[in-house]
């Protein structure tokens, strides 16, 4: 290879290798990466303020509003025992929202363990913070 073909590979292995700003960057760039962004940041909202987002106890029966239709009273209706399923639905995140993190947190635990070098598993993020 030529000098000067050598010479334009290195910049762009250095733009591309930038770190988190540049994924953020390109994801944003990306339509379709921002709904997804957009969602998930939409349904960690959700887990996260579910007791202010909803008025009903998610496990308080009433039995007379059994199978609501959605309404602007229920806006996901109710089920067969008459709990708001929009209550549920964002309590349940919650629940979801905690396992990911707890898993999240488990996997990278075990694999610095596993690892036979110090910060090995993440040494590209973990960089600037040595152990």
């Amino acid at each position: 290879m030529s000098d000067r073909v050598l010479a334009d590979i290195a910049p762009a292995r250095r733009r591309a290798a930038s770190g988190t700003g540049a994924v953020l960057r390109r994801l944003l760039s990306e339509p379709l990466g921002l709904l997804g962004l957009s969602l998930v940041l939409l349904v960690i909202f959700g887990a996260v303020f579910a007791d202010q987002l909803t008025p009903y106890d998610p496990i308080k029966m009433v039995v007379r509003d059994r199978f609501q239709p959605p309404s602007l009273e229920h806006l996901l209706g109710t089920d067969h025992l008459g709990r708001d399923l929009l209550s549920r639905v964002l309590h349940g995140g919650r629940i979801a929202l905690g396992l990911a993190v707890s898993a999240t947190a488990a996997s990278l635990l075990l694999g610095h363990a596993g690892s036979t070098t110090p910060w090995s598993c993440c040494s590209t993020w973990c960089a600037p913070f040595p152990p």
